[in-house]
């Protein structure tokens, strides 16, 4: 039995806008047993937002114009209504104290963008790691049931406004302490993040999101932080392997490239004011970077939460091949109409599924004579453009019996 992979070709056409909506077909792959198409594709309403719980009878889909049903497609997974889990981490130093008072009283824009999902929100301060002599990395705990701020109890996840205004609260009461309390000056900021994932009990089914709040390029003292980080390179695509690996979206709130924090009296080179790893690191997630010194704060804010309420849940599906070895590409529609209102539309082309064309030739000295050690067989493959052969599928007989591939040389 010979097995034939086809060359996944993806020929995405423009988002078509439909009358409420947008559909983009975004991916398409092939299966290899020759049999079925995959297929993604994700629906977003008229302001941009991914659009959850839709399910098999919303889609329609089209092969050259012929409908694909069901039960020769099938939809994979589910978009359930949002969640997110997410951590605020504030950056501790007393440059950061006016940036703190703005956000403080922008909390209800913030609130208000997340209302429409299911959240939880933590918080954390950090001014240094806790290796550092005076460094400062706490999670910030509150007391729910209090009726006066505090920074002790057993709170730690915020799931209204209500409780999301008490724990920031409890943020603040940090920026008040002393300076002697406030931490080391060495913010290592990704250790922070790194030590946020790390430390949370974070819900497997929602989205973990990180925001951090700093103004400063990532800073450590020489020694003792674990796991290091600085502003090199190398400590930026540690921290986005990390970010990957774990399923996380940075959201990065600090100033523009070329502004950041230095203290030329303390002996900052220039090159401080210079850093774009935190807006590298959240593009590279699928977060966003938003201005720590925006003069509209209240509208910064509106968007940080709005992108992070816009929870990314697209559809897979799975149909099962009907036309194969076609000339020209396949055509590939889908359209989605829920409750009967048309959303939109989209389509892509793929190559269709072919089995190789086979030619056997036996070259000599052999030519088939049963006398030789180790018979030579050559076959050519016409098609080739159908894709490359999947050499783990070849199967080999002689008269009726298999021949093991551990005896064959390919």
């Amino acid at each position: 039995m010979l097995k034939w992979i086809g060359l996944t070709c993806i020929f995405i056409s423009c988002v078509a806008f439909g009358q409420s909506g947008i559909i983009e077909v975004t991916d398409i792959d092939k299966d290899m047993d020759c049999m079925h198409v995959y297929t993604t594709v994700c629906v977003f309403d008229s302001n941009g937002w991914y659009i959850p719980e839709l399910i098999m009878s919303d889609f329609s889909f089209y092969e050259n114009t012929t409908p694909i049903v069901p039960p020769n497609i099938e939809l994979l997974n589910s978009c359930e209504g949002a969640c997110a889990d997410m951590i605020l981490l504030f950056d501790l130093s007393g440059s950061m104290d006016d940036n703190v008072d703005s956000f403080s009283t922008a909390l209800a824009i913030f609130a208000s963008g997340l209302a429409g999902i299911d959240y939880r929100v933590s918080m954390a301060v950090f001014n240094g790691c806790p290796e550092d002599i005076d460094g400062v990395r706490v999670l910030v705990h509150t007391d729910y049931s209090s009726a006066i701020p505090c920074s002790t109890g057993p709170d730690i996840w915020a799931s209204n406004a209500t409780e999301f205004h008490k724990l920031f609260a409890a943020v603040e009461m940090y920026f008040d302490l002393a300076w002697a309390f406030r931490g080391s000056g060495w913010e290592d900021q990704f250790g922070a993040l790194w030590w946020a994932v790390d430390t949370l009990d974070w819900r497997s089914e929602c989205r973990k999101t990180v925001v951090m709040f700093t103004d400063e390029e990532v800073q450590v003292e020489t020694a003792p932080c674990v796991p290091y980080f600085d502003e090199e390179d190398s400590s930026l695509f540690k921290i986005m392997d990390y970010c990957w690996a774990e399923s996380v979206t940075f959201f990065a709130v600090c100033p523009t490239d070329s502004n950041m924090q230095w203290y030329p009296l303390s002996g900052d080179s220039p090159d401080r004011q210079y850093y774009c790893g935190y807006r590298e690191l959240a593009e590279s997630t699928g977060g966003i970077w938003s201005d720590l010194d925006a003069t509209e704060y209240d509208e910064m804010v509106a968007t940080l939460s709005e992108a992070i309420a816009n929870i990314p849940c697209c559809y897979n599906f799975r149909h099962l091949a009907s036309l194969y070895c076609l000339d020209s590409l396949i055509n590939l529609s889908v359209d989605v109409t829920v409750l009967g209102d048309y959303i939109g539309s989209d389509d892509t082309t793929y190559l269709s599924f072919c089995p190789p064309e086979i030619i056997y030739e036996m070259p000599s000295p052999c030519g088939g004579i049963t006398s030789c050690a180790s018979q030579r067989i050559i076959a050519f493959f016409e098609n080739p453009q159908f894709g490359a052969l999947d050499m783990a599928s070849l199967s080999f007989f002689v008269n009726g019996a298999s021949v093991p591939l551990a005896d064959i040389t390919i």
